[in-house]
């Protein structure tokens, strides 16, 4: 997990990818290519932030990023480069995830299912030849998975912010739209809960495996 005191560090100048923010100016200039681009950097990302946030199953995360990513094509050309696009991003997933809780609470008769545990936090390379370590890894990340999913929402989405997707604290404060103090608190009070939770899920493990 990235400590308290650093900031995610910055992609250096002068390299041959272009920027997220030079990837919308090409957008707003009529490059259609470019909008593509930023789907493949930041699509999972916003996934897993849309899927936690919602604590709904994976079609319903699905449909509702798919509004994400409408929202945030329709919106750039309004993008004003007062703070990073990847979270500037972050903030619009934020209010359309209040939209769809807003949904659902009307929709309440029939309740989205929960979250599948069975995802790993990020895809394993195929054509691993390592499986044993690939299984092994594989089982890592759905624990870490299925404990995140477990917090409380705002726990989880600051955990998320922070030690997943790599934002700074002032970052997260503004996504979340909540103050400095208040994510550091959510942050410790989230880490805390999650170690508890990692470490009786490994527990459990051990159990199980003693059985066998």
């Amino acid at each position: 997990m990235a400590p308290e005191d650093e900031t995610p560090p910055a992609a250096a100048p002068g390299g041959g990818d272009p920027s997220d923010e030079e990837l919308a100016r090409r957008l707003a200039a009529g490059d259609a290519g470019a909008f593509d681009e930023l789907l493949s950097r930041h699509r999972d990302a916003l996934f897993r932030f849309t899927r936690w946030t919602l604590g709904a199953a994976r079609d319903e995360a699905e449909d509702a990023t798919q509004d994400v990513l409408i929202e945030i094509y329709r919106s750039l050309p309004r993008f004003e480069g007062r703070s990073r696009l990847r979270t500037w991003m972050f903030g619009i997933a934020r209010n359309i995830c209040r939209q769809r809780r807003r949904s659902l609470r009307r929709a309440s008769s029939n309740p989205a299912g929960g979250v599948e545990s069975t995802d790993s936090l990020r895809d394993l390379p195929d054509g691993s030849v390592d499986l044993d370590g690939a299984l092994e890894r594989r089982e890592i990340q759905e624990a870490i998975a299925l404990a995140i999913e477990g917090l409380r929402p705002e726990h989880r989405s600051a955990v998320l912010l922070r030690d997943i997707e790599g934002l700074s604290y002032e970052e997260i404060a503004e996504v979340l739209g909540i103050p400095l103090g208040t994510v550091r608190s959510r942050l410790h009070n989230g880490r805390l809960a999650l170690a508890g939770r990692l470490l009786r899920l490994d527990r459990n493990r051990g159990r199980h495996d003693g059985m066998h």
